[in-house]
């Protein structure tokens, strides 16, 4: 009986064992088929349809317009204040050369009245046969009067004159080069002043030789006709003034 048992114990084993294993899969085929699975569908729409693709496009441009249009209002701003500040220095240093106009024109109707009474004493003294004791004066610089433009050099290498109105650009523009013309033709009569103040103190007491005479009324002739050059452009000077004036107040 031992030797039946054994085979029964084998095969009730073999048989729970099966049952195991059937409870088993049918444990899993149930709870697998219990979770719910997840479905994957494709979309109604492709990812980049036409309505899409300009919604993108739409949503560049209108964030690039924005960034331009805020960029170039910066920009106005500053242009604004750059302007603001280059009209500021320009009408201080107008306002300084109004003065020295005034100044040099006194100077320059001095310093003429100075060459003539020069060139007087000197025509006397070249009918003469004796040698002419002068002492003739020509020193004009010391009433001079340096006329600026360092402001308008400033803001011509700065760009600011090229946000100025065409208009305004071309009153400041008539006036500065009136300014370096005079500026020029002073340089130039002065070289010519120092030549003739040369001759004239040449001699010794000032005591000029019939050449030296001659050689003197030839210096101061020029001297007058380079002051008379520079009193047309100071004329010039005058009415770029006027026409930076008459435009400010309107």
């Amino acid at each position: 009986m031992g030797d039946r048992a054994e085979p029964d114990i084998s095969q009730e084993s073999s048989g729970s064992t099966k049952v195991e294993v059937t409870q088993v899969a049918e444990t899993r085929s149930t709870s697998e088929m219990s979770v719910p699975m997840l479905e994957v569908h494709a979309p109604h729409e492709a990812l980049h349809t036409w309505k899409g693709f300009f919604i993108h496009i739409a949503t560049i441009v209108v964030g690039l317009l924005i960034a331009v249009g805020l960029e170039r209002g910066v920009e106005y701003i500053h242009n604004r204040h750059q302007l603001s500040d280059a009209r500021a220095e320009l009408a201080q240093e107008i306002e300084e050369n109004a003065v020295i106009v005034a100044k040099n024109r006194e100077a320059l109707g001095k310093f003429k009245e100075q060459l003539e009474a020069n060139m007087s004493m000197l025509l006397a003294a070249q009918g003469s046969s004796a040698p002419a004791a002068l002492n003739l004066p020509y020193q004009w610089l010391v009433a001079f009067h340096w006329p600026p433009n360092g402001a308008w050099q400033v803001l011509r290498q700065n760009g600011a004159l090229a946000l100025m109105s065409h208009r305004a650009l071309a009153d400041y523009t008539y006036f500065y080069d009136g300014v370096t013309a005079f500026q020029e033709a002073a340089k130039a009569l002065a070289i010519q002043v120092d030549v003739a103040g040369a001759i004239a103190r040449r001699a010794p007491g000032g005591v000029l030789g019939a050449g030296g005479i001659q050689e003197l009324i030839a210096a101061t002739s020029e001297c007058q006709g380079r002051l008379a050059y520079l009193i047309k452009v100071l004329t010039i000077e005058e009415a770029g003034l006027r026409n930076l004036r008459s435009a400010s107040n309107h």
